[in-house]
């Protein structure tokens, strides 16, 4: 009985060597043997086991550097923190005596920026200088400028066409994560 046990262990020992393998377990009633498969590389082995031999052993197959033990495959294809892919992010900034609407807009690095500039009263100017975007916007036209958000850092733009009595504090600023 136990040679045939051995037997049995040793062929699918030797069958599991060349690849990774998988087992399931069929349970039949108490009067039959249990057939366990053994999945070697698309072929499968039957070993007949009795099922009420005391078998209290675990056979692993194969070398620790092959297994991903403890290892959760989700985190270990992300070894960086999350990172937004770019993508394009439109604005429609309004200018008006003496602000920006919005005065802050936040994009991530690598981003596509379109700035859609309008104003709601008199000729303003919108400056950019970090991303090279300098515009004269006019009442009644929108002026749109686009560039990639390639530096990290927070940014100021200001209006550059003197609009009145509060235009020196006309500014906002853009944040690139």
């Amino acid at each position: 009985m136990n040679n045939k046990i051995i037997l049995g262990l040793g062929l699918t020992t030797l069958f599991a060597l060349g690849a990774g393998c998988t087992s399931t377990t069929t349970n039949s009633t108490a009067d039959e043997t249990t057939n366990n498969t053994v999945n070697t590389s698309g072929d499968s082995l039957l070993v007949p086991v009795d099922p009420n031999s005391d078998v209290d052993e675990t056979v692993v197959v194969g070398e620790a550097e092959d297994a991903d033990v403890g290892v959760n495959e989700d985190e270990a294809e992300n070894d960086g923190p999350d990172e937004a892919a770019p993508v394009t992010q439109t604005f429609d900034i309004v200018a008006q005596q003496f602000e920006f609407s919005p005065s802050s807009i936040t994009v991530n690095q690598g981003d596509t920026v379109i700035l859609k500039l309008t104003t709601a009263d008199v000729p303003h100017g919108f400056s950019l200088a970090q991303f090279g975007v300098s515009e004269t916007i006019t009442p009644g036209k929108t002026k749109t400028v686009e560039f990639v958000a390639d530096e990290v850092g927070t940014f100021t733009f200001a209006c550059t066409v003197v609009c009145g009595a509060g235009h020196a504090g006309m500014s906002g600023t853009i944040v690139v994560n």
